[in-house]
């Protein structure tokens, strides 16, 4: 920790000047955290989804220039694991499955994903890691933060559904969802996230439930674009690397039957981003 404090101000001074990442990323270090038992076939899906987002990812970070020195796959994705590594990290990866819960009572919530739950069982409340405890142990900013689950990408008050296809905000001034909060991103008075922070971090998340086909589509673009150099010679930020990638049309959209209302939701696929989109 006192390592990384060391560098902390140098580190954001070369990021705001713009230099490339590789230049200035060289030294920092990432961690990849990926849930796999949790998309096997014991649990009612079979998906290839975890191996192929874990290699895009360690891809991804070693060509931006980041060490990938956290690499936690399956069952060595643990809760305690997480919350004792990735606090000292530059750039933070987690694909599962993510949801924002209530938080004892309506209408608080506490943002969460799950550790891996191990080959035998499907994961259960006692596998969730909550954005609580992630910002307890937390030592921002963080360069970059993905989150590769469903509802983590979410923005503004908690709402409710009034109906099919339709939420209305309910006026309580508490965000819908704490995790990109947990990790140092900030929230202005409407409980929203910003795209204009001058802090050099970025956060990629997702809204609804999403089908991890698209995320991984989605993702594999998006790290081509931001390590690949545009026609001018230069690197793409990562807002335009999230921009390009998202204007393909192929990915997959969600009819999702919700409870407890019991309707069918449309949710179609909807990443987003907060922070300062402007990094390399």
């Amino acid at each position: 920790m006192g390592i990384r404090r060391i560098g902390l101000a140098l580190a954001a001074v070369a990021l705001l000047a713009g230099l490339a990442a590789p230049a200035n990323a060289a030294a920092l270090s990432a961690g990849v955290y990926v849930n796999s038992n949790d998309f096997t076939s014991y649990c009612n899906a079979s998906s290839t989804a975890p191996a192929t987002s874990r290699a895009q990812a360690l891809n991804g970070f070693a060509n931006l220039g980041y060490s990938v020195t956290r690499d936690y796959y399956g069952a060595s994705f643990t809760r305690s694991t997480f919350l004792s590594t990735f606090p000292s990290l530059w750039a933070v990866y987690v694909h599962s499955h993510g949801d924002t819960y209530f938080s004892g009572t309506w209408p608080a919530k506490n943002a969460a994903f799950r550790q891996d739950p191990g080959v035998g069982h499907c994961s259960t409340n006692s596998d969730l890691i909550y954005s609580s405890s992630i910002k307890a142990a937390a030592a921002p900013p963080y360069n970059i933060v993905i989150m590769s689950t469903c509802k983590l990408g979410q923005d503004g008050r908690v709402k409710k559904w009034t109906g099919p296809y339709s939420y209305v905000e309910m006026g309580y001034n508490l965000p819908e969802n704490t995790m990109p909060q947990a990790f140092g991103f900030v929230m202005d008075s409407s409980m929203s996230y910003s795209q204009n922070e001058s802090t050099p971090h970025f956060y990629l998340g997702y809204n609804y439930y999403t089908v991890d086909s698209s995320q991984v589509l989605f993702e594999a673009r998006f790290w081509t674009y931001a390590s690949v150099r545009d026609y001018t010679g230069l690197t793409h930020t990562l807002a335009q690397s999230f921009a390009y990638a998202k204007a393909f049309s192929d990915y997959e959209n969600v009819w999702e039957l919700v409870h407890p209302e019991e309707i069918v939701a449309y949710n179609p696929f909807s990443p987003v981003w907060y922070g300062n989109g402007s990094i390399k």
